[in-house]
C-alpha cells in the first residue's frame, strides 16, 4: 500500500464551482461556466448520504472552493455527517486570513492541499495569473500549520519550472509541507492555449522526476512524492509512485449534479501507444 496523507477509503469529491480567485495559465476549466455553483441544500444532503453509503472521506475542490460564502458551513456539514477526513485543494490565498482559516479548523476541516508552482514567488504569481499570490498562499500554509491541521501540495510541471522541481520540493519541505503529487498538465483549456509558453515533454520531465523523488527518499519521505498523469514508463524503478495503478475509489459530483466514477473515467481517457505493448 502507497503512502500518503489520505486514509484509504471510498472519497466523496465535490466540486462546488468553477469560479475562482486564481486566473492559472494551465487552468482545466478555463472556459467552464463561472456562475455554476452547486446549491447549497443539494450540497448538504449530498454529504449526508454520502457519508450513509460508506464515503469515509470528504474532498471539496473547484474552481476555488473557499470563495463561496457557505464554505464554513459546507465544511461544517461534513464533520456533524460523521466524516473525520474533510479535505480542501485550493490556491490558498484566502487563508491567509487568520480568523477565516480558525473557522474552518473550527467547522471540520482537517487536511489543506494546496497548489504552489513554485518556489519563487514571481513565477509563482505568473503561473495563477494574481499578483501577490504567492505571499498570501504562504501566510495561508503558516495559518494553516499553526492550527495543526495536515497539510499537502500539488505541483503542476510546466515549462518554467521542471528543471527545478527537486528545488521547489526541498522548499516547501522546509515550510513544513512533506506529501506533494507533481501533476503533468492535461493539455485542454487554458493549457492548451498557452502550450506554447508551458509546454514541456515526458521525456523532458523524467529525470526531474527522478531528482525529487531521491530527494525524498534521502528525507525519509519516498512515499510521499507521487506523480498524477505520469505513465509508469517515466518513473522506472519507482513505477509504484504513479497514481492510478491503484483504483481511486472516488466518486465525483459536479455543481450541476452530474455524477462519474473516476476510475472509470480515468480507463476512458486513457491512450496507449506503441510502447505500451511492451509494458
Amino acid at each position: 500500500m502507497k503512502k500518503g496523507v489520505e486514509v484509504k477509503g471510498k472519497c466523496y469529491e465535490l466540486i462546488l464551482n468553477y469560479n475562482c480567485s486564481a486566473r492559472c495559465l494551465f487552468c482545466s476549466q478555463g472556459s467552464f461556466d463561472k456562475s455554476l455553483n452547486a446549491p447549497t441544500p443539494r450540497l448538504l444532503a449530498d454529504i449526508r448520504a454520502a457519508y450513509k453509503g460508506g464515503y469515509r472521506r470528504l474532498g471539496l475542490t473547484g474552481g476555488e472552493p473557499l470563495i463561496r460564502p457557505d464554505i464554513e458551513k459546507i465544511v461544517s456539514a461534513g464533520k456533524k455527517a460523521g466524516f473525520r477526513f474533510v479535505r480542501v485543494q485550493t490556491n490558498g490565498m484566502s487563508l491567509s486570513d487568520p480568523a477565516f482559516c480558525r473557522r474552518l479548523a473550527s467547522a471540520g476541516l482537517t487536511l489543506v492541499k494546496f497548489s504552489f508552482t513554485s518556489d519563487r514567488a514571481a513565477e509563482h504569481d505568473l503561473l495563477v495569473g494574481v499578483k501577490g499570490a504567492f505571499d498570501r498562499a504562504s501566510e495561508g500554509l503558516k495559518n494553516a500549520r499553526g492550527l495543526g491541521l495536515r497539510v499537502a501540495n500539488n505541483i503542476l510541471v510546466n515549462r518554467l519550472n521542471y528543471r527545478r522541481l527537486d528545488a521547489i520540493v526541498d522548499y516547501w519541505l522546509r515550510k513544513g509541507i512533506s506529501s506533494f503529487v507533481v501533476i503533468y498538465p492535461v493539455y485542454i483549456e487554458s493549457m492548451r492555449a498557452n502550450h506554447a509558453k508551458l509546454g514541456v515533454s515526458l521525456p523532458d520531465c523524467a529525470p526531474y522526476f527522478k531528482k525529487a523523488a531521491e530527494l525524498m527518499e534521502r528525507r525519509g519521505l519516498g512515499g510521499e512524492i507521487l506523480f498524477l498523469n505520469v505513465p509508469p514508463c517515466f518513473l522506472k524503478g519507482r513505477e509504484s509512485l504513479a497514481i492510478g495503478l491503484d483504483k481511486f475509489n472516488t466518486t465525483v459530483t459536479d455543481p450541476e449534479g452530474g455524477r462519474s466514477d473516476l476510475d472509470e473515467n480515468a480507463e476512458e481517457a486513457k491512450v496507449h501507444g506503441p510502447p505500451c505493448r511492451r509494458c
